[in-house]
């Protein structure tokens, strides 16, 4: 970018169109407020380019960017009950909470959000995923049933998706499991282990709450036959 504002400014050719750069401060991390793009948006520093028509380029590894894929940052945050690890009947794992419930969310993902046909005519090196990436729980000791844990992770949704309704999705699948929670298997790990109990101090159960840090990124798919397209494909 830097190169074709050098070569513009030196040769001053007559331009048919304004040329604009925007530089991405904070890029795929919407969890920090008030930096990147959307500030530029909200602050009117782009209401120029809104008149168009305007012509998106972007790069990937060198060559013109066909498409980007939809990003959301979530947290899932995985209630249980603290207890001494010699009585485990008597607590409620969150970890291993966690681990079945992330399983199970994901499992559901993929139903609802399989690869796409229009993938591979874009050249994505993947499909949709949904993954976990950071784990965190409650300070205690190895004799302790930790009572909470929170995994983090990011959605990758290849712009054929809608990002808001699979936002809704995985929300309903965290619905569901806190209405039943025995929809994961209890016992799978041990006789023990599981996640809603009842025993003389009371009836406990494990709880999820799903976070959205930040708002999503929606992806984009150029049109292949534009005319945009076919001049930076012809050039390339």
């Amino acid at each position: 970018v830097t190169e074709l504002f050098i070569q513009l400014a030196e040769k001053k050719p007559k331009l048919k169109r304004k040329v604009v750069a925007v530089f991405i401060a904070c890029e795929e991390n919407s969890s920090i407020p008030d930096v990147g793009v959307e500030m530029l948006l909200k602050n009117g520093k782009l209401d120029h380019l809104k008149g168009g028509p305007m012509y998106w380029v972007d790069s990937a590894d060198g060559h013109p960017c066909l498409g980007t894929a939809s990003a959301a940052m979530w947290t899932l945050k995985c209630k249980g009950r603290l207890f001494h690890s010699g009585l485990p009947h008597k607590g409620v794992n969150s970890l291993e909470l966690a681990m079945d419930a992330v399983t199970h969310i994901q499992k559901r993902f993929y139903q609802d959000f399989p690869p796409h046909a229009s993938e591979s005519e874009y050249l994505f090196a993947s499909p949709s995923t949904m993954k976990p990436t950071l784990v965190k729980g409650a300070e205690g000791s190895v004799n302790q049933i930790p009572p909470w844990t929170e995994v983090q992770g990011d959605i990758r949704l290849t712009p054929f998706y809608d990002i808001t309704e699979c936002v809704k999705k995985v929300n309903g699948y965290v619905a569901e499991l806190n209405k039943d929670i025995s929809v994961l298997v209890s016992g799978s790990r041990g006789p023990c282990s599981k996640y809603d109990i009842n025993i003389e101090e009371g009836h406990f159960k494990g709880e999820l709450e799903m976070i959205w840090p930040g708002t999503p990124l929606k992806g984009i798919a150029c049109k292949l036959d534009s005319d945009g397209h076919t001049a930076l494909r012809e050039a390339t």
